[in-house]
């Protein structure tokens, strides 16, 4: 079987390609970040089978990162076959810099010019043709996925070609020479890239070169050090990057003609505003009330067509035509898997999710998010969060889990506990963010302010006060990369819906029902009194809730879901008051959060220190929250 390797910078556009060319599909989104591991699809054309490997997006052989690690030590594991590098057009000479230090490897690749339109608009017309006659491997020219494109892409994966490396100057290359000689009789992979890499005194190395102990290591580094001394003057790796750089600025004179000049366009000038000091705040806020509109009159106008004409109707047959009072109250009654199961899932919650899904990916497409990042980089500061740490806080707002798994780029280890905690506290992931602009919309615009800056103010709380308690590191500087802002396409943003909306029915509408029946056993047998009764001075005395938002703090357990749908129900009802409504989606934002995140944050910060975050994100969501109800009844009469 023939292995292909998708490469590419963060946000040069790997997963979309990858997509088209497989027919499958996972997340993509406009900003760097968003594959953290690595994904097979095997495909069989030219009469063999080949498996296609997308990967997380990285910056070079030599480690910074601990994701840049696990893609060269696969590199170095799984030897692929053929290598497909994505470069995105507005970030060439970067795209181009990546593949001349891939180029080391010896590896047949394949490149894939992304974005060629996006390059176009901006006054430069950039040709595949004179790219591939001077780097020597098949060139692509890609931007909307097509069938041709796809046997564009085949063929040429078919036939590959080793890329023409920069000519080193004449010390550099004996140097090399010599060095790739010293390395023949300890059997190391990719002697070339390897020899590169020692020379440049990467630290990272034994992971990848499983052969050699440290001992080992370390007399390789000596050796390539007194192999330096005297024929390259200044540091190595500064000389190897001008040799790559000089070459890059080759290619970008040969394949790159100016077409007049460059006249900001709209989507510019939106990012330009996003990210402004005066205009990015006005538009986030716009941003966030829009969505919550939307979530509101939308969402809420398809859940009242699905009750009143379709579930409703069919609830009150089946209670009238099922005999059983046992299985009447099973299926149709308060904690009834129809009703409570089936039903919250899909007219309750669902509508809600797809309104806020399809505008979350407006909003994930345009780049808005790394442009938000900037405008929030000197909040972000006194958080003791970097502008690197600061990008796992935003994706957090899509998925946590993933988030927290992308604090595996934050080499500073303060910054990334402190991102991990931030992220599990006061952020609700996309479908928990929708569920609570749709409760909050039960009790008014003034209501979702509230909550919203209370949560904002809880974050930024626990980010200064970890600032202050953890151990100061260095931290290495971060230049941001801003995508190109850019008009989505319809279709992609209804597939990437459709896409989540899949994603919730598979994990979710199975978890819906059985939460149903065990809340419904739990009624039975008595067990749920008990238990309203025990936790009832917290949740109604100092928590100010009613009883009944027991049964949606324990369907949080289950789902974040299926207890954001529950509490919508009550707030659809009339059961909660304003101050109620504000209280239940500041605890449940704060409180527990899901079962994988709970599994990434472990992972990611140790198991010991994991348990630490978790104890103390939920006691402070029960403190802040019983805190919040006294300050609400002294100052606001009307919410109570």
């Amino acid at each position: 079987m023939k292995n292909v390797l998708f490469t590419g910078l963060p946000n040069s556009g790997k997963t979309h390609i990858f997509n088209g060319l497989t027919g499958s599909y996972d997340i993509e989104a406009n900003y760097a970040y968003t594959t953290m591991d690595f994904r097979e699809e095997t495909l069989n054309f030219s009469g063999e089978e080949w498996r296609f490997t997308d990967s997380p997006g990285f910056h070079g052989l030599f480690i910074h990162s601990e994701e840049e690690l696990l893609l060269r030590d696969y590199i170095y594991r799984e030897k692929p076959d053929v290598l497909v590098h994505c470069v995105d057009t507005g970030r060439f000479r970067q795209g181009m810099l990546l593949a001349l230090d891939l180029a080391s490897l010896q590896i047949p690749m394949v490149l894939v010019l992304n974005n060629v339109d996006n390059t176009s608009s901006r006054g430069e017309i950039l040709s595949g043709e004179k790219l591939a006659a001077e780097t020597g491997v098949p060139v692509v020219e890609f931007d909307s996925f097509t069938r041709k494109e796809a046997s564009k892409i085949r063929r040429a994966v078919v036939n590959p070609a080793l890329l023409k490396a920069p000519s080193l100057c004449k010390e550099g290359e004996g140097l090399c020479s010599d060095f790739r000689k010293i390395l023949a009789p300890h059997s190391v992979p990719y002697e070339e890239a390897t020899a590169l890499l020692i020379l440049q005194n990467d630290e990272t190395l034994r992971g990848s070169l499983l052969s050699l102990e440290e001992e080992g290591l370390n007399r390789l580094r000596e050796t390539g050090q007194k192999l330096i001394f005297g024929k390259i003057k200044g540091d190595f790796n500064a000389f190897i990057l001008r040799e790559r750089q000089t070459r890059v600025e080759e290619l970008a004179a040969a394949v790159i003609k100016k077409r007049g000049a460059w006249r900001k366009e709209l989507p510019e000038r939106l990012a330009a505003l996003s990210r402004h000091p005066l205009y990015g705040l006005p538009l986030l806020m716009v941003t966030l009330i829009t969505g919550y509109l939307l979530v509101v009159n939308l969402a809420g106008f398809i859940e009242g067509v699905l009750s009143g004409y379709i579930f409703d109707p069919l609830v009150e047959w089946l209670a009238l035509h099922i005999g059983s009072p046992f299985l009447r109250d099973m299926l149709v009654g308060d904690y009834g898997i129809i009703t409570l199961g089936l039903i919250a899932a899909i007219a309750t919650v669902l509508p809600v999710l797809t309104v806020f899904f399809f505008f979350f990916a407006i909003i994930e497409d345009t780049g808005y998010l790394p442009n938000l990042m900037v405008l929030l980089r000197r909040t972000g500061e006194k958080l003791g969060l970097s502008g690197k740490s600061l990008m796992p806080l935003l994706l957090g707002f899509g998925c946590k889990t993933m988030a927290t798994l992308s604090t595996k780029t934050i080499s500073n280890r303060k910054e990334k506990l402190i991102a991990i905690f931030l992220i599990g506290f006061a952020i609700p992931c996309s479908a928990q963010m929708g569920l609570n602009m749709a409760i909050l919309g039960q009790a008014g615009i003034a209501a979702f302010l509230v909550a919203l800056f209370f949560l904002v103010l809880a974050e930024m709380g626990a980010g200064m006060i970890l600032n202050r308690i953890l151990p100061e590191q260095n931290s290495m500087p971060f230049i941001q990369e801003l995508p190109p802002f850019r008009f989505p396409r319809i279709s992609a943003l209804f597939r990437k819906t459709g896409f989540r909306i899949m994603s919730f029915l598979k994990e979710s509408l199975a978890v819906f029902m059985i939460a149903a029946v065990c809340l419904y056993l739990l009624d039975v047998t008595g067990l749920l009194l008990a238990l309203k009764n025990f936790v009832s001075p917290v949740v109604v005395h100092w928590l100010g809730l009613p009883i009944d938002m027991v049964e949606g703090l324990l369907l949080i357990l289950a789902r974040n879901e299926a207890g954001a749908g529950y509490i919508l129900r009550l707030a659809d009802s009339g059961a909660l008051t304003v101050r109620q409504t504000i209280l239940a989606v500041v605890l449940t934002t704060m409180f527990v959060p899901c079962f994988a995140n709970m599994v990434a944050m472990v992972k990611e910060s140790g198991r010991k220190t994991g348990i630490l975050m978790i104890l103390a994100i939920n006691i402070s969501s029960l403190l802040l929250a019983g805190g919040l109800n006294f300050l609400i009844q002294l100052v606001w009469k009307g919410a109570n």
